[in-house]
């Protein structure tokens, strides 16, 4: 947490009416030197915490060294120099409310192969007509719940960014940036991509193909340059720049979280471009997540940070990857956790992106579903008997 922060969460324990005590009257400047801890913040994080902001605010104080922050077990001591002041909150929830970041996933809908049981991975097949129904809903759910989207992220795959479509345009965000990324792509499937899986079952064994499907390290078979789906053979392999200028186009977000304004250009990264594929390709959960997870924090994190609230349509394995990460869930739990299509997915996350433990949360997720509880349960369980 930083100064930011620090002056919002201020600002809410007043409206939300904190007690304010302070030894003699507190100039304006002070207040910007607020900095509220939660009541479990390690010693040493406060410790650093303070040495930042003595460094940050030394040019506007007499006694910068001097400042000192506390705690009691009811209470907040900010100390500088010549003023003592004590901030009792009515409860940390109120502290804490301004310093969340709000993350919104969306598992794809329904695709066609979903619908006939294939192995899809990256092949580009569209939403069913279930598929776009359940988005839709998505999107109502998402206006609903009050949460307004500022900046958006898809995969380069077709369900995805349709269900991202639809989901904007429900909400009415349909102007907001939208970066299209391949790190955010379903898991490749290898040489199981476009089998039927029951019949790769019957083929294989069930407990084989559960463990190509669900395993965390263990991929399925790979493909090789000669296979349509290596991809190195798709057509997405050509680098291409997009001018952001007069005409349009899609708005970006820089290296620093800042919107790209008109008249730049920017590589876009929603190509393979720059990546060396193997000549034989496959992917696990582990691998998928070892492609998500930087990406998570090179490019969404700091626009998080920033306050926006980010939207996230993506894939069911590369959201399994990713809130592996972001709720430290274990290799022996996330392969048996099933993610939805078409269910939105709250997270609030604290500064340093961990997730708010939230009421109604799913174990081992930390984040809540939106919708009817009993049929997102049902929608899981539909996932998990795909291969029975």
């Amino acid at each position: 947490m930083f100064a930011a922060a620090a002056r919002a969460a201020l600002t809410n324990a007043y409206r939300n009416g904190a007690r304010v005590r302070a030894a003699a009257p507190i100039p304006k400047k002070f207040v910007f030197l607020f900095f509220c801890f939660s009541i479990d913040t390690p010693v040493a994080h406060r410790e650093r915490t303070s040495i930042f902001l003595r460094r940050r605010f030394a040019s506007r104080f007499s006694h910068p060294d001097a400042f000192v922050v506390s705690r009691r077990p009811d209470a907040f001591v900010f100390s500088s120099f010549r003023l003592s002041v004590v901030v009792t909150p009515p409860s940390l929830a109120a502290l804490r409310a301004a310093d969340k970041h709000t993350l919104v996933l969306v598992r794809h809908g329904e695709s066609m192969w979903n619908l006939e049981n294939k192995f899809t991975g990256w092949v580009d097949v569209p939403l069913s007509p279930k598929g776009h129904e359940e988005v839709i809903e998505a999107g109502r759910l998402i206006k609903d719940a009050g949460l307004l989207p500022d900046v958006a992220f898809t995969s380069l795959q077709k369900r995805a960014i349709r269900t991202l479509w639809h989901v904007l345009e429900e909400t009415d965000r349909m102007w907001i940036p939208v970066t299209k990324a391949w790190q955010l792509n379903e898991r490749h499937y290898g040489a199981l991509q476009g089998l039927d899986k029951q019949e790769t079952v019957d083929r294989y064994g069930k407990d084989q193909v559960l463990i190509w499907r669900r395993s965390y390290d263990v991929p399925p078979p790979v493909v090789d340059r000669s296979s349509e789906h290596h991809p190195g053979n798709d057509p997405r392999e050509g680098k291409w720049t997009e001018w952001m200028g007069g005409g349009g186009g899609e708005r970006g977000y820089g290296e620093d979280a800042r919107p790209l304004t008109c008249a730049r250009a920017t590589t876009a990264t929603a190509t393979y471009a720059g990546f060396d594929f193997p000549d034989e390709w496959t992917e696990s959960l582990k691998t998928t997540l070892e492609r998500v997870a930087p990406y998570f924090e090179e490019n969404i994190a700091p626009v998080l940070r920033s306050g926006k609230t980010v939207i996230i349509a993506a894939h069911g394995n590369s959201l399994r990857a990713l809130v592996k990460g972001l709720d430290g869930i274990g290799e022996d739990v996330i392969a048996e956790l099933n993610i939805p299509t078409g269910t939105p997915l709250v997270y609030e996350l604290d500064d340093d992106m961990r997730p708010i433990p939230q009421d109604g949360s799913f174990a081992p997720l930390n984040g809540r579903y939106l919708g009817d509880q009993d049929a997102i349960r049902a929608r899981i369980e539909g996932v998990k008997n795909q291969t029975k």
